[in-house]
């Protein structure tokens, strides 16, 4: 109502780097649907859904909480000078559905999903780096540098 969703699109439109954190990377994206179904900020194609808790292979809690491996599967600016497996810290019951284009980083929880995005000057990351230790100080550095 404010008018904030047409101040991130000029921005991402102004070609500067741009960073969305859990719900953050969850609003780059077309529509989620917590608490009904919703529009997102479109600036990625896919969709925000619910763990599907009939796909897990063993009894897991939603939300999940705590730290969790993220597997790179692109080099980007934000993952210099990490692992290639790194643990970050979550918390959420939703996440993104997209085109294995876009995702920087997958995770497993009951099934793989991404847990990480990038799409030109666009980087999302559903863990928080701001919680997550050395690995994810250096992811927000990185960020920084750009």
């Amino acid at each position: 109502n404010n008018g904030m969703d047409e101040a991130v699109k000029e921005a991402v439109k102004s070609g500067k780097a741009f960073i969305g954190i859990c719900l953050g990377m969850q609003l780059l994206f077309e529509k989620g649907f917590e608490f009904g179904e919703h529009a997102g900020l479109g600036l990625i194609a896919g969709e925000v859904v619910k763990f599907n808790e009939a796909n897990f292979d063993k009894p897991l809690k939603i939300p999940h909480i705590g730290w969790n491996a993220l597997e790179f599967k692109q080099n980007s600016p934000l993952n210099l000078g990490l692992k290639e497996l790194e643990y970050l810290y979550f918390v959420h019951s939703y996440h993104v559905v997209c085109d294995d284009k876009f995702a920087l980083a997958k995770t497993t929880y009951g099934y793989e999903f991404t847990s990480a995005v990038w799409h030109e000057n666009i980087f999302g990351f559903q863990p928080h780096p701001e919680k997550s230790h050395e690995a994810g100080l250096k992811i927000l550095e990185n960020f920084a540098r750009l």
